[in-house]
C-alpha cells in the first residue's frame, strides 16, 4: 500500500466515516434540502482540512442558495471564498464548451485543477458535480466520461462526488450509474445509507419504489402547482383591475379642486393630484413613491396622521381637521377625510381628500361677530322695549291722575255751579233755563267721556282691586258696545299677580277685544285666565268670521309673519303688539284661527 493510498480524509458524512484519495462516489437524492443537507458538511470538512473544494452546480440560482447554506453553516466562510479555498461554477462553465461536452476536455481540466491546488500549498482536491443538466442525448457519452474519470483518479489528491436527480433516472440509468462508481449515497428512513456489493440488487428495487413514489409526489405537487398557479393567475388578474381603476381614479382626480393623495399601508404616496402638488409647491416625482413622513415631516406624521391612517385601514371612514403650514401659503385650516380602498387581499390603500376651509372659518368667525352683535342689538332693543312699555303705562298713569285729579274735577265743579245757575233763574227765563239745561247734558257727556278716556289710559280698578274685577269691567263693556254673550273664567289665580304681569295681561286681553268688536262680528266671546306649572295661561276665544290671510294682491314684504307662522297685512299692529308684549315676559305666544268658525288667542306667561 503506497503512502497515498493509506493517506484517509474525513468525508464529514453522518455515518461513512472515512475514505482514501482518488474516491469516486455518487448521490442519488429527490429534494433540494436532501442535497444541501449532505453537500454542506461535506465541504465544510473539506475546508476545515485545508482542501481545495470546487462546488459545480446546475444553474447561476443554485450557487446562490449554495453560498448562503455555506455562509449559515461555515463561520469566516466569506474569508475561505476571498482566499480562493472556495469555488462555485455552473455545469455549462465546467462541461461544456460552445454548447458540447468533450470528456477528454473535462478530466484534463480536474488535472490541471489539482495541481493548481497543490501549488497553492492545499493538501489535496474535492469536488461536487450535478448532473441535472444532462439530456437523452447526453448520457452514453457521459457514462464514458464516468468510466474514464473513475480510472484518472487512482493515485491523485482528489475526491469527486457526482449527483443525480432520481426524478430524472430510469432504472436502467441508476443502476448504470451505481456501476460506475466506487460506492452510492442514497436516503432511506431519513438517513443516508452506503450502497455496495450485494445491497445493489436491494438498491434496485427500492430506487424503482422511490422513482414511483416520486412520479405519484410529481403528479400531486403538480396538481397542487396547477391550482396554485390558478389561483396566482385570478390574483394577478384582480391586481390588474385595481390597477386600472387606480389609473381611472387617478384620472378624475386630477382636475378637482380638492387635495387628492392615494397612499398604501406602507405610509407612501401612490397618487397625488395637481391640487395637492400646487398647494405643496412640489412636483409629482417628489411626492408619489415617498413616505409621508419625508413629504409632511415626521412630527405632523406621528403626532396627527398616522393614528388616522391607522384607523382608516381598520375599514372605517375617518373625518377631522386640522391646522398645516404650507411653504408659501402659510397657516391654512383643513377639513381631512379618510376612504378605505380594498385591494384583492383586502383594505390596502386610503383614499384621502383635503379641503381647504380657511376662508370658511373665517367667514364662521365673521359671522359669529356679527351673530354675537346681532343679539346685543336684540337684547338691547328688548330693555329699550321693556322700558318704552313701562314708561308707556307710567305716563298713561300719570296722565290719568292728571285728568282726574285737573280736568275732571273742574269738570264736576262746573256741573255743579250750572246746577246752582240754573236754580237761580227766575222759572219765566225758559230760555235761559233751556239753555243752561244744554251746557249741564253737554258737560255731562264730557265728564262720561273724560272718565272712559282715563279709564282706557290706566284703569283705576286694575290698581285698586286687581286683574280679575278689571277684566269683568272689559267683558261688561264689550256686551254693551256688541250684546254678545263674554264670560270670563278664572282658576287657580292669586288674589294679586306681580303689577308688571297684571297690566300685560289688561293689555292683551284689551287689544283682543277691541279686535273681537272691530272685526270679529262674534256672538259669544270666552277669557279664561288660569295658573298652571309656575304659568299663568290666557286664552281668548271667539266664534266669530276668524282672521283671514292676506288677499292675494298684497306684497309679501308688507305683510307681518306672527308666531304662528302666518301672516296679516301691514298695518295691522294690534297682534303684534301682543306678540312684543309676550315676548317681553318670556312667554309663548300663539294664534290659531278657523275662516267662519272663529279665532283663539293662546298666551303662557311665566310668574
Amino acid at each position: 500500500m503506497t503512502l497515498l493510498d493509506a493517506s484517509l480524509r474525513r468525508l464529514g458524512i453522518e455515518g461513512l466515516g472515512e475514505v482514501p484519495w482518488g474516491t469516486h462516489f455518487c448521490l442519488f437524492y429527490t429534494t433540494d434540502e436532501d442535497l444541501l443537507d449532505l453537500l454542506v458538511p461535506y465541504f465544510k470538512t473539506g475546508l476545515e482540512d485545508h482542501e481545495f473544494c470546487l462546488w459545480v452546480a446546475e444553474i447561476p440560482k443554485e450557487v446562490e442558495h449554495a453560498r448562503q447554506a455555506m455562509r449559515e453553516s461555515v463561520p469566516n466562510f466569506e474569508q475561505y471564498v476571498t482566499e480562493g479555498q472556495i469555488e462555485f461554477v455552473t455545469y455549462a462553465d465546467w462541461y461544456l464548451s460552445n454548447g458540447n461536452f468533450d470528456s477528454r476536455r473535462v478530466i484534463q481540466r480536474w488535472i490541471d485543477r489539482l495541481q493548481q491546488a497543490l501549488d497553492k500549498g492545499y493538501v489535496g482536491m474535492r469536488s461536487m458535480g450535478n448532473t441535472f443538466w444532462l439530456e437523452r442525448h447526453h448520457w452514453r457519452s457521459f457514462a464514458e466520461y464516468e468510466a474514464e474519470l473513475e480510472s484518472t483518479l487512482r493515485n491523485r489528491r482528489m475526491i469527486v462526488l457526482c449527483v443525480y436527480a432520481l426524478e430524472r433516472c430510469t432504472p436502467d440509468d441508476v443502476l448504470d450509474v451505481i456501476e460506475q462508481h466506487q460506492f452510492t449515497l442514497a436516503r432511506r428512513r431519513g438517513a443516508w445509507e452506503h450502497l455496495e456489493g450485494s445491497e445493489l440488487k436491494h438498491a434496485h428495487d427500492v430506487i424503482l419504489k422511490l422513482n414511483v413514489e416520486l412520479e405519484q409526489r410529481v403528479e400531486e405537487r403538480t396538481a397542487e402547482l396547477r391550482a396554485i398557479n390558478d389561483q396566482l393567475n385570478q390574483v394577478l388578474a384582480e391586481h390588474k383591475q385595481a390597477e386600472a381603476r387606480l389609473r381611472e381614479y387617478e384620472k378624475v382626480v386630477e382636475g378637482l379642486e380638492e387635495m387628492i393623495v392615494v397612499v398604501d399601508r406602507e405610509y407612501r404616496y401612490v397618487i397625488a393630484n395637481r391640487a395637492f402638488l400646487d398647494y405643496r409647491d412640489m412636483q409629482r416625482e417628489q411626492v408619489v413613491g415617498h413616505f409621508i413622513p419625508e413629504v409632511l415631516g415626521e412630527e405632523t406624521f406621528e403626532n396627527i396622521v398616522k393614528e388616522q391612517l391607522d384607523e382608516c385601514f381598520q375599514g372605517k371612514v375617518v373625518e377631522y381637521e386640522m391646522k398645516y403650514t404650507y411653504p408659501k401659503l402659510g397657516e391654512r385650516d383643513l377639513f381631512l377625510s379618510y376612504f378605505p380602498i380594498e385591494g384583492p387581499a383586502g383594505i390596502d390603500r386610503a383614499a384621502c381628500i383635503l379641503r381647504d376651509i380657511t376662508e370658511q372659518k373665517h367667514a364662521e368667525a365673521e359671522r359669529e361677530r356679527l351673530f354675537e352683535e346681532l343679539r346685543q342689538s336684540h337684547q338691547q332693543l328688548k330693555i329699550l322695549s321693556s322700558r318704552l312699555v313701562e314708561a308707556e303705562e307710567t305716563e298713561r298713569k300719570r296722565l290719568a291722575r292728571e285728568i282726574h285729579d285737573d280736568i275732571s274735577q273742574s269738570l264736576t265743579a262746573l256741573m255743579m255751579q250750572l246746577g246752582s245757575a240754573h236754580n237761580l233763574l227766575p222759572k219765566s227765563a225758559r230760555a235761559a233755563r233751556s239753555l243752561l239745561e244744554e251746557i249741564e247734558a253737554l258737560t255731562q257727556s264730557t265728564v262720561e267721556r273724560t272718565r272712559s278716556m282715563i279709564a282706557g289710559l290706566r284703569p283705576s280698578i286694575l290698581d285698586e282691586l286687581g286683574l280679575s274685577p278689571a277684566l269683568h269691567r272689559l267683558a261688561d263693556e264689550l256686551h254693551e258696545s256688541t250684546g254678545g254673550i263674554v264670560a270670563l273664567k278664572t282658576k287657580g289665580l292669586p288674589k294679586r299677580l306681580p303689577p308688571q304681569l297684571e297690566i300685560a295681561l289688561f293689555r292683551i286681553v284689551q287689544e283682543a277685544l277691541t279686535n273681537i268688536r272691530k272685526h270679529a262680528q262674534a256672538s259669544e266671546v270666552t277669557i279664561e285666565l288660569v295658573k298652571e306649572a309656575g304659568f299663568v295661561i290666557l286664552s281668548v276665544q271667539d266664534n266669530g268670521v276668524g282672521i283671514e290671510n292676506p288677499e292675494a294682491g298684497s306684497h309679501p314684504s308688507e305683510n307681518i309673519v306672527l308666531a304662528g307662522g302666518w301672516q296679516i297685512p301691514a298695518g295691522h299692529f294690534g297682534l303684534i303688539g301682543i306678540q312684543e308684549r309676550v315676548k317681553l315676559l318670556g312667554g309663548n305666544f300663539q294664534v290659531t284661527r278657523a275662516p267662519n268658525r272663529g279665532t283663539t288667542i293662546r298666551v303662557e306667561l311665566p310668574l
